[in-house]
């Protein structure tokens, strides 16, 4: 389902939470909203799933307005759209099979349905062997499989994320964000995921949003964001200064974003860059794509040559130190 989200605005007595956010996340993509903590990321989610409702502005989730809807219609809309958090929620006296049947058990679904679906699910995410322990015995990352199972009984068309991968190592979390990713091509599931590691963006987002102080400063693809490498974007990464090392005399250091597989030294001996130097290169899977990252060091003469290549689209050069 497409979300539409135009010009909502939030706050809590005088403190403004949100301030005239207008998103649009494409039916079946998986969005990234990217914030430091404060920003307003897990209020726009609550709005979103009409936990919460803004002063002003619209959101509308297929077809229908979140704030025209009666109570009745809001709880029908609400099971088109799970959730899971960073805290799991599930209920610790329970087993993992109660804990996803309980959404089924409160519509009055049958046991055999019931039996039917939380069997289908727990399979799904790769946990069915954990159905009669109780959340206690589980690790980290298989509470939070089976807390998507939960998300997943009424068959939502929606799945927002809020920190669920924070509280976990990198393995486990790259476990639960690739269980997300094929659900996303599985099911179509549209995803929103809330988060303040741009290495989980990467991962899996196909578009992200950058919230700042209840405001999106920056919304594009993951990849362009990333090369545009904003002053905020350094701020959540903690990468305001890139650490280029020793600068040689005479020399400029440059950082430069390629997507390109063959030598970017040899293209810039080509071009009649002299005897550049390599000094540090770093490769990032993003979801579709490779795009590497290299600190190459050139003569101050040959500065021009290098920069005329990056105009004509051969790579984004990010960064230049010691040009004047």
């Amino acid at each position: 389902m497409e979300i539409v989200i135009d010009q909502i605005n939030k706050s809590y007595g005088k403190q403004t939470i949100l301030e005239n956010i207008s998103l649009t996340i494409p039916a079946g993509s998986i969005m990234g909203i990217l914030g430091i903590s404060g920003a307003g990321k897990s209020t726009l989610l609550r709005c979103i799933n009409g936990l919460e409702q803004s002063q002003s502005g619209s959101i509308r989730i297929g077809t229908q307005a979140l704030e025209k809807l009666t109570e009745k219609q809001l709880r029908e809309m609400k099971k088109k759209i799970g959730m899971i958090f960073q805290g799991n929620s599930l209920i610790e006296q329970k087993t993992i099979y109660k804990n996803v049947a309980l959404p089924l058990e409160c519509s009055g679904y049958s046991k055999e349905a019931i039996k039917e679906r939380v069997e289908e699910l727990l399979a799904e995410v790769g946990i069915a062997d954990k159905a009669h322990m109780k959340p206690r015995q589980l690790s980290g990352g298989q509470k939070q499989r089976a807390a998507i199972a939960r998300a997943l009984t009424m068959n939502p068309e929606v799945l927002l994320c809020d920190e669920a991968t924070s509280a976990l190592d990198p393995n486990i979390t790259n476990g639960i964000l690739e269980l997300l990713l094929k659900l996303n091509h599985k099911m179509g599931l549209t995803i929103v995921v809330v988060t303040h590691q741009m290495e989980v963006v990467k991962k899996i987002c196909d578009r992200v949003a950058i919230l700042q102080k209840g405001k999106i400063v920056e919304e594009d693809t993951v990849q362009q964001v990333f090369l545009n490498n904003s002053e905020v974007l350094q701020t959540i990464t903690g990468e305001q200064q890139t650490d280029f090392g020793e600068l040689k005399a005479n020399h400029c250091l440059v950082k430069i974003v390629t997507h390109l597989e063959e030598d970017l030294l040899a293209m810039l001996r080509q071009a009649g860059v002299a005897a550049p130097h390599l000094l540090k290169a770093t490769t990032e899977q993003f979801k579709e794509e490779t795009l590497t990252t290299l600190i190459v060091s050139v003569p101050k003469e040959d500065i021009e040559k290098l920069l005329t290549l990056a105009e004509q689209g051969h790579f984004i050069c990010q960064e230049v130190k010691g040009r004047e």
